[in-house]
């Protein structure tokens, strides 16, 4: 075994050292190995260290793994040895090998489970615990085979089937047991032997089959199928007829027929299945039979068997075809009729038997027929043209055994219709025709064709369209000519359109017609002569003309109507050399000089180019030319003397028609070549006046035309003209002036816009700048120079604007929770100082007032400065603490209490989210919490509304202190904390609050009346929800009620009603004044039968009270009678008396040191005794349900300690049974009411009651 890598780390750490010891001194001793010489290990010479080699391996022999090595020591004189063993321990670097890659074996079908298939062997060269295997089975199995983990033996594990699985591919895995573990895979391959096992069965178990009921004998009927999964061969399956059961019989009117004994001789079954005939069935005896047929597996050693039935059909036998009513049919069919067209139906008839289907033979591709009825159709449009008759077969089948047919011809003939339109040869025809040709010139041919036949394919043309008057077509060959007294005329008309109709000669109603346009070109003759558009032309040129090259003095134009060279003209002068004329253009120049103040008369020829010979043609025109004298000196301007000129005037004396200059120029020139006019040119173009200015045309005087403004224009450029009237041009003298205005102080500042805002986030440094003021002042200059001042809004200074660049600054630095808007009014003024700011400020809202919005002021603007919002305020809850109660029976997400904090920032800054962080439990009597409950009982909305989350039955008289965390949602996410008391309470625990103030406004004091109670009492008193007052079953919306619970300061504990109750009555004097404040009109037990009688039926109470005067009529009886006999018996002593009366008396005293409040003041007089009376089921009379103040205040009978009061009475807690007055049906019964004038324990000095519950 070869160890590597662990062996030497391991000798590497853990170094062997050989040591040898020589007593001289100056010996100095060497180590080797000598033995094996090729030894994997080696020695330090030195130290006698001993270690493995990097590039050796060390063989385990056999002698228990260990390794002897022989180490010399030496001092160069004296040798010595010793033996040095190693144990090599083993490293687990050999995975498990099997015997083979592969394994095969076998098992039967029938195997039992535990049967052995195989073993597998592994084998590993480790030792020890390394080579130890496991073996496994890895995937293949299907639970079929498992493998024993020790020995490798492969068995049976659960029952096996040749038909659903015969072979079974086992993936086995040996393991060892080093570490890490290696394994190796071998693959067993199980083929299972089929066991014959398996029943045969019919498939179908019951078949079907029919028969002929003239069948001969031995034809075979049906041939039986059966399955066995356990058969490779069929033969190996059996089949006959049973011999325990009888064959059934149905006759053809489905009635059971007796087997007598015939019918098993009607089919035999052979061995391989086949059902044959063995006697003609008669179908008149039965009609369907049920044979029952068993099928055996005859390779089994066991009888294998399985039943079936055939239930056999005879059918009759069928001897007639299928007959038409005729063997031919002819039709006729128009072409192109639309597919589906119905050609005829062909019904056929069967003596026996009903019609099956029809069908068309030979098929083809015109019509189909409906195989159920017969009907024809055709399958596509039939062209005459292409086909002319159709021959086929229609074929019907009847339903009979065997079936049979009958057949019929149909000849269908197709019927030529006018399908076709006529076609010309072309899309379209040109053709050319010269003007003015005679009547019946060829002008062009045109062609059309028609696939019908006869005369659907005979062709008529015809012409049509605005111009075929002009021209007459050949009706059958088609000629187009030019008609009898048609003019054409190319001067008139260059080109015709017209239109052929081909149509065939079909009638009218089924005529098909085709159009083709013409398009014929007038070919030009010369038949028009050259036309002069004047016949005198005029002109007058200077004596100066130049010669050369030529100056053109005038062109004379002639016209011709026709074209080409037939159109193209030649000018001439006839006798004349002074002037030349271009024979092409017509442009006359000098061809020598000319003579002023005279005139020449020319004569022009225009004529045509036809030629000579050809019809050429002329015409004559008259040319006068004068010669005039010439215009030599351009005028010259004297004022202003120079070309470029500047003249300034004052912008308020810039009236309209001031004079602003006369200008003056001169002409050397005499006569109207020298007269001058004076003008301002525009675009090149000489004008008398602009929009600002008018200059005379004579006198040259400039003037403005409006008033000039500064602001709108500071200056105009304009160019004056002065210009001569000679010939035959006239000349120009230009001059440039420039009109400056000066300004004036005539327009105050204006700011861009009426309303300026801006932005500064808080707490920034005092200086900044915030925004900037910009206004505009038209005028130039010291006049234009703006100042900006703020008139209001800067009382206190928080706000610096720059005088001369409008900026604005901030003086302080701001805090948006003390003010997060400024306004002011800001001035832009041409004064940097100004005197009375108040003044001017009213003098601005006055005229604000007065203007439109258009004339808004707007030197004045207002400015808004808003103060951004910064996350500096930290958020704070209203209270530290919170108390709240909530009933055991409180249902899930019902609000216990609100909880509030506030944090001064803005938006999102100032949101806050709430959570509750803990929910401290402290059970009931503990002081001590139970920690927080996870998941919290409670939740807390976005608006600080903490909810139940559970049911709150489960902490009856427990109380938590939740903490409440109020975090901001903005950065840095500072957070509040709160902790709310809550108190399961049950309503045993609650009083109730009735004031009478509306909820609204009652809300406004509870927090005054949780503190003031608390203090009067001292127990934490808890305020709940508030809601309307309901009394009568009414709801008085001006009344409110509020449910209170008191809790123990020290315990912690929330008090019963009554304990609290007694607190509050106790401190009545204290709370005097709260609860006239705040309209406190009772205090109750929220538990206490002190709801309104919703209804009380008179009938029930007379009848209660007719029981009880029945029941106390019988108990009187009895006593009387008793005492009448007693006084009979035993006349009554003095003694008896007076005991009788000293244990009245002595009962009397008991009763009057109870603890009742209401006694404690007024102590029972023995004579009083008799006016103990009893109220009964009295209904309250209607004016007693009202509220009146003045009603006599309630007596009370010191006797009644019934706790609570009548709905209907303002009574005390400890209520009397007393009334006003009795009933009318009391009354009628013989009762008495008492009434003792008892002043109640709660009565006021000034005779009112104390605000006990009651209403």
């Amino acid at each position: 075994m070869n160890v590597r890598g662990i062996l030497m780390f391991l000798l590497i750490v853990l170094v062997l050292k050989v040591q040898a010891r020589d007593v001289d001194q100056t010996s100095e001793i060497r180590y080797s190995i000598v033995d094996p010489e090729d030894s994997a290990f080696w020695i330090d010479p030195f130290t006698g260290k001993v270690g493995v080699k990097t590039d050796a391996s060390v063989e385990m022999g056999s002698d228990n793994n260990h390794v002897i090595l022989s180490v010399l020591a030496t001092d160069g004189v004296h040798n010595v040895t010793c033996t040095v063993d190693i144990a090599i321990r083993d490293v687990n670097n050999h995975a498990p090998v099997f015997d083979t890659e592969h394994y095969n074996a076998t098992v039967l079908e029938d195997a039992s489970i535990g049967t052995e298939v195989a073993q597998v062997l592994a084998s590993d060269m480790d030792s020890g615990v390394n080579a130890e295997i496991k073996y496994s089975i890895q995937k293949g199995a299907l639970d079929a085979f498992v493998v024993d983990n020790e020995t490798g033996v492969v068995t049976v594990s659960s029952k096996l089937d040749y038909d659903k699985r015969n072979t079974y591919r086992i993936n086995i895995i040996a393991s060892d047991k080093g570490m890490p573990s290696l394994t190796g895979t071998t693959e067993l391959v199980v083929q299972v032997i089929n066991v014959n096992d398996k029943v045969p069965y019919f498939t179908p178990q019951i078949q079907r089959a029919e028969v002929s009921a003239d069948a001969e004998i031995d034809t075979i009927v049906h041939t039986l199928i059966a399955m066995d999964p356990d058969v490779t061969n069929s033969d190996e399956l059996m089949y006959e007829l049973s011999s325990t059961k009888l064959v059934k019989a149905v006759d053809k009117n489905g009635k059971e027929v007796t087997d007598e004994g015939i019918f098993n001789n009607w089919f035999s079954v052979w061995p391989n299945g086949s059902v044959v005939v063995s006697r003609r069935p008669d179908r008149t005896r039965a009609a369907v039979l049920t044979l029952p047929v068993v099928v055996t597996d005859t390779s089994a050693t066991t009888l294998q068997q399985a039943d079936g039935e055939l239930i056999i059909t005879v059918v009759d036998v069928n001897r007639h075809a299928p007959v038409f009513p005729q063997s031919q049919y002819f039709e006729r069919l128009p072409e192109e009729q639309p597919v589906g067209t119905v050609l005829g139906t062909y019904i056929a008839t069967d003596k026996e038997t009903p019609i099956a289907y029809y069908e068309i033979t030979p098929p083809n591709a015109y019509f189909h027929i409906n195989n159920v009825t017969g009907t024809v159709k055709s399958s596509q449009r039939i062209d005459y043209e292409k086909i002319r008759r159709v021959d086929f077969n229609v074929v019907a089948y009847d339903s009979g055994v065997p079936q049979l047919y009958g057949t019929a011809n149909v000849l269908v003939e197709v019927l030529n219709i006018n399908d076709e339109e006529p076609v010309f040869d072309n899309n379209s025809y040109e053709a050319k025709v010269p003007e003015n040709s005679k009547e019946g010139t060829l002008v062009v041919t045109v062609h059309a064709s028609d696939a019908d036949e006869g005369q659907y394919g005979e062709v008529r043309y015809n012409l049509v369209g605005e111009f075929a008057p002009l021209f007459t077509i050949d009706s059958v060959g088609g000629d187009v000519r030019v008609a009898r007294g048609a003019d054409l005329d190319r001067e008139a008309t260059t080109e015709l359109w017209l239109q052929a109709i081909a149509a065939d000669n079909a009638p009218d109603d089924l005529r098909h017609m085709t159009r083709v346009p013409i398009h014929i070109v007038i070919e030009d003759v010369n038949d028009n002569s050259p036309v002069f558009t004047q016949n005198v032309y005029k002109s007058t040129i200077a004596e100066n003309l130049r010669l050369e090259p030529p100056a053109v003095i005038l062109q004379v134009l002639a016209e011709d109507r026709d074209t080409g060279v037939n159109g193209q003209i030649k000018y001439e002068i006839i006798e004349q050399k002074t002037f030349t004329v271009d024979a092409m253009t017509g442009i006359i120049y000098p061809s020598k000089p000319v003579v002023g103040n005279t005139t020449y008369h020319l004569t022009v020829t225009a004529t045509d180019q036809a030629g000579e010979g050809r019809g050429a043609h002329m015409d004559v025109a008259k040319v006068d030319i004068y010669v005039a004298s010439v215009n030599k000196h351009k005028p010259v301007f004297v004022v202003p003397p120079t070309p470029q000129h500047v003249i300034e005037i004052p912008e308020n004396a810039a009236q309209a028609d001031l004079l602003v200059l006369a200008v003056k120029a001169t002409d050397e020139d005499t006569g109207e070549n020298g007269r001058i006019s004076y003008h301002l040119k525009v675009d090149n173009e000489n004008i008398q006046e602009t929009q600002e200015f008018t200059i005379d045309e004579q006198s040259g005087e400039l003037r403005t035309k409006t008033f000039l403004d500064r602001e709108h224009n500071p200056s105009y450029q304009l160019v004056v003209v002065a210009r001569d009237h000679g010939s035959p041009g006239q000349f120009e003298a230009l001059v440039f002036l420039t009109v400056l205005v000066q300004d004036t102080n005539d327009n105050v500042p204006r700011f861009a816009k009426e309303f300026y805002e801006f932005a500064i986030s808080e707490n920034q440094p005092a200086g900044i700048i915030i925004g900037s003021l910009k206004a505009q002042d038209k005028d130039a200059g010291e006049n234009g120079k703006v100042y900006y001042h703020i008139l209001d809004g800067n009382q206190y200074g928080a706000f610096t604007l720059d005088r001369t660049q409008g900026l604005l600054r901030a003086n302080i630095s701001f805090d948006r929770e003390k003010r997060s808007e400024y306004s002011m009014t800001v001035y832009a003024s041409n004064d940097p100082i100004l005197e009375r700011p108040v003044d001017i400020l009213e003098a601005v809202q006055q005229r604000q007032e007065n203007a439109t919005n258009l004339e808004y002021d707007r030197s004045v603007a207002r400015v808004t400065v808003n103060v951004l919002d910064e996350n500096d305020n930290e958020p704070k809850f209203q209270k530290n603490i919170y108390y709240a109660g909530v009933k055991n029976t409180a249902r899930l997400n019902e609000p216990v209490i609100t909880v509030t904090a506030r944090d001064d920032d803005f938006e999102e800054n100032g949101t806050l989210a709430y959570v509750v962080a803990a929910s401290n439990l402290y059970k009931f009597g503990d002081q001590k919490s139970s920690g927080s409950i996870v998941p919290s009982p409670f939740n807390i909305t976005q608006d600080g509304v903490v909810t139940t989350a559970n049911f709150m039955s489960e902490y009856n008289q427990d109380r938590f202190v939740l903490e409440v965390l109020a975090q901001e949602v903005a950065p840095p996410h500072r957070r509040a904390v709160a902790h709310v008391h809550i108190w399961i309470i049950s309503g045993a625990q609650t009083l109730r609050m009735v004031l009478s103030r509306a909820c609204s406004l009652a809300e406004r004091v509870r927090a005054e009346l949780e503190r003031r109670v608390s203090a009067a009492t001292g127990a934490i008193v808890v305020a709940h929800a508030l809601r309307q007052h309901v009394r009568d079953g009414r709801i008085h919306e001006h009344w409110c009620e509020v449910e209170l619970h008191a809790v123990e300061t020290r315990s912690q504990q929330a008090l019963a009603a009554d304990s609290a109750l007694a607190l509050v009555d106790a401190r009545y004097d204290q709370l005097r004044d709260l609860y006239r404040d705040a309209g406190v009109e009772t205090v109750v037990a929220a538990a206490s039968p002190n709801k309104v009688r919703e209804e009380f039926d008179p009938a029930l109470a007379a009848l209660i009270a007719l029981l009880i005067v029945l029941f106390t009529g019988v108990v009187t009886f009895i006593v009387v009678c008793a005492c009448l006999k007693h006084w009979v018996v035993s006349p009554p002593s003095m003694e008896s008396s007076k005991g009788d009366s000293l244990a009245r008396r002595r009962i009397l005293d008991e009763l009057s040191t109870t603890e009742n409040p209401l006694w404690l003041e007024n102590k029972l007089r023995p004579y009083e005794e008799q006016e103990l009376t009893m109220n009964v089921f009295g209904e309250q009379s209607a004016e007693n349900t009202s509220e009146n103040v003045d009603q006599p205040p309630p007596v009370d009978n010191p006797y009644a300690t019934i706790q609570g009061s009548r709905a209907t009475e303002r009574c005390g807690e400890y209520a009397t049974l007393g009334r006003s007055s009795p009933t009318p049906l009391e009354a009628a019964l013989g009762f008495q009411v008492g009434y003792t004038d008892i002043t109640h324990k709660n009565a006021r000095p000034d005779g009112t009651r104390a605000p006990h519950p009651g209403t």
